[in-house]
């Protein structure tokens, strides 16, 4: 029986659930799977889980083998230490793609890989003949990364965004900023929002009934591109509203929560909080509770932070068949249309928010269901995985198919201005 054509799917993300970035590279996987791949993931977890773990030792995660890494562990080391972490991951994970040489690889996938790992697969599938592939989902602004403008951070990111990125073989964008830049750069770059299997019984498990509150729930750690201080302080503004409106807040602590918002988690409209925090929830059991929710709601600065991203608690809300309040950052007024899937705030600000939800608190339960009816449509139709198979297949046969034109001496795109090796056999 001839092997299916393999690839090779590394990066930093904590597969197979520790993190938006593993389920992103899972939709992608499943894509490439559904087209006749097989995948191997080499995330930056430190080991894989015990219930995935096989009678031969390996690990494999809903038919997926994956082979864990850790090089990077979240917030290992500092400074120096860092860096060295940094590089010898290039390292590490260029010998693992190194030890599949005489496999049948069709492509290595690298999810915003260093600027030490971009070098070192750049170096390793020259030399194997396989097209290197990015998978790219964020562009940092100096002021959101350790260190500021000046710091090391955002010299790695803006050589790496800049410089060495378009010339990869191809390009996975989460966003139409990311697609457009590395298109204008001359790279081969498709647009892929986050994907779900909306298949997966997980989006069909919560349960929605009418309330006389408007309730509303943030999943997630906010970072440094959400703002919940806003949303906290527009649900708590003591504005009349023609309902009580809950705020259900999944991950942060309430003295997370009043520390962003600076103000008291009560309002001064009806009797209780305004705001509950619920801790932090294994994954299994968000879905669900989004899912008895009336909206999600999302605020992000305009600027290229958000702009170049995608937020994944997005596709998860739609997915579960509940609206989103969000504004519109990104491709997020294409994908949530005001009225239909959601509403769409006129700013960022607590102010603007707070007009948007007293339009939310004036829906009655048949706007509400008519509302969830469509966001459940609408993910189908733009993060069901299955819609993206051909686009990502044929991304990756075009990357082998100019590859082997490269070898010939035709390809334009050449890596060598930036970083020379003389043991690169590219022309």
């Amino acid at each position: 029986m001839e092997s299916k054509p393999l690839i090779l799917y590394c990066g930093n993300f904590l597969f197979p659930d520790g993190d938006a970035a593993a389920a992103r590279v899972l939709g992608i996987g499943c894509a490439l799977r559904d087209s006749g791949y097989e995948v191997l993931f080499g995330g930056g977890e430190s080991e894989g889980r015990a219930q995935d773990r096989t009678p031969s030792g390996a690990y494999v995660y809903r038919g997926f083998p994956y082979k864990s890494q850790g090089a990077l562990a979240r917030g290992d080391g500092r400074g120096l230490r860092r860096l060295v972490q940094i590089a010898e991951y290039g390292t590490q994970v260029a010998h693992w793609v190194q030890s599949y040489r005489g496999s049948p690889l069709a492509a290595v996938i690298a999810y915003a890989p260093t600027t030490p790992a971009t070098r070192s697969l750049r170096h390793v599938t020259r030399n194997l003949g396989v097209p290197l592939l990015l998978d790219l989902t964020e562009w940092h602004t100096g002021d959101t990364l350790p260190g500021g403008a000046l710091g090391y951070r955002n010299f790695d990111s803006q050589l790496r965004m800049r410089l060495l990125y378009p010339r990869a073989d191809g390009v996975i964008a989460i966003s139409s900023l990311l697609q457009r830049h590395y298109h204008a750069a001359g790279c081969d770059a498709i647009r892929v929002p986050p994907l779900v299997d909306l298949e997966d019984p997980k989006w069909s498990s919560g349960y929605w009934a009418p309330s006389d509150a408007l309730r509303l729930v943030y999943a997630g750690n906010p970072g440094n591109k959400d703002l919940l201080g806003a949303i906290i302080r527009a649900v708590v503004n003591p504005r009349y509203r023609t309902r009580r409106v809950e705020l259900h807040l999944v991950g942060p602590s309430p003295e997370q929560a009043q520390a962003m918002a600076g103000c008291h988690l009560t309002s001064s409209f009806g009797k209780g909080a305004a705001v509950l925090c619920h801790g932090r929830l294994p994954q299994e059991q968000v879905p669900p509770f989004i899912a008895g929710m009336d909206f999600t709601v999302l605020l992000r600065r305009n600027d290229r932070n958000a702009n170049a991203g995608f937020a994944t608690k997005l596709v998860e809300s739609l997915s579960s068949g509940v609206p989103a309040i969000a504004n519109a950052t990104s491709d997020i007024a294409e994908f949530i249309r005001h009225g239909q899937e959601g509403l769409i705030v006129r700013g960022s600000t607590a102010e603007a928010l707070a007009t948007t939800l007293d339009e939310a608190a004036a829906l009655d339960p048949c706007d509400l269901a008519r509302l969830r009816c469509c966001a459940k449509q609408r993910a189908r139709q733009v993060f069901d995985y299955r819609n993206y198979r051909a686009g990502i297949s044929n991304l990756v046969e075009r990357a082998g198919t100019t590859l082997s034109a490269a070898t010939r001496g035709t390809h334009r795109n050449s890596f060598r201005p930036i970083f020379s090796s003389r043991t690169d056999k590219r022309a």
